[in-house]
């Protein structure tokens, strides 16, 4: 059975995720949400290159896992920093 581990800036940078990935390629990642924010978030600089080149390693290999609550918990996290001025 595969294990699944899960990406969040906490505890494992999308650099981090990146090499983790390279290293157990039988293991299906899991999006945080706050790699789902660095991704949408422009704002964000690096760490808004590096959830986004993780997230085109996970469409490359056609992998990765999210949850309700990550979506649940992004929604509201998203709205309010990229509100418009």
């Amino acid at each position: 059975m595969s294990s699944v581990k899960a990406f969040g800036l906490g505890a494992t940078s999308p650099s981090r995720a990146k090499s983790f990935m390279s290293d157990n390629a039988s293991a299906i990642p899991f999006v945080d949400t706050n790699i789902l924010v660095y991704a949408h978030d422009a704002d964000e600089g690096v760490k808004h290159l590096q959830a986004g080149e993780f997230f085109s390693q996970l469409r490359e290999r056609r992998t990765g896992a999210i949850s309700t609550q990550v979506l649940q918990e992004f929604y509201p996290t998203i709205t309010r920093r990229c509100r418009p001025s």
